[in-house]
């Protein structure tokens, strides 16, 4: 069968585009984008309807009654999660999802991100990992410093009580401990 010959009855010109890595790379990652949109926009359309969020908490609620609770390594029996953290310091995981950990993260990824050039995974995990751990020490400290804090104030409760049951004349005309 002889080739199909155009509607003007002249030669057909074939063109080709022949792309380098780099451009196959750059099509990839707008196909990649496009795909993402495709999946994020449904659910970011979804998570700023407040009904559907209201429909999804009532759903979960019902699916795990005890949301609010958590167990208790020493006793295994399930307490509220208020209770727990004021028990002890361990929170578990949701420790790491409070708002200066999220934001030392962020800070973490920024900073990767710029000294590596990347925005990807390259600079997410590293940022993520180091502004966790800068976090978390920098609460360890400060609760250090709390703790010592507590201390040195009921010395000084201590030493002030003592101070009171001290002759007068220990302490001075004047109530001052010479």
């Amino acid at each position: 069968m002889p080739p199909r010959l155009p509607v003007d009855g002249k030669k057909v010109q074939e063109l080709r585009i022949t792309l380098g890595s780099k451009e196959r790379q750059l099509v990839e990652s707008v196909t990649d984008s496009l795909a993402f949109n495709r999946y994020a926009t449904p659910i970011v359309a979804a998570m700023s309807d407040i009904s559907f969020m209201a429909t999804l908490a009532v759903i979960y609620v019902y699916f795990f009654p005890d949301y609010d609770k958590t167990t208790d390594p020493t006793t295994g029996e399930k307490v509220p999660i208020p209770e727990y953290y004021q028990a002890g310091d361990d929170k578990g995981l949701l420790d790491y999802v409070e708002t200066q950990n999220l934001l030392a993260v962020g800070a973490g990824y920024a900073i990767f991100g710029f000294a590596t050039g990347g925005w990807g995974l390259a600079a997410l995990i590293p940022g993520a990992i180091a502004g966790t751990a800068f976090a978390e020490g920098a609460e360890e400290v400060v609760q250090d410093v709390d703790k010592a804090r507590l201390w040195a104030q009921r010395q000084v409760a201590v030493f002030r009580t003592i101070r009171n049951y001290l002759p007068d004349e220990v302490r001075g005309g004047n109530g001052e401990v010479v």
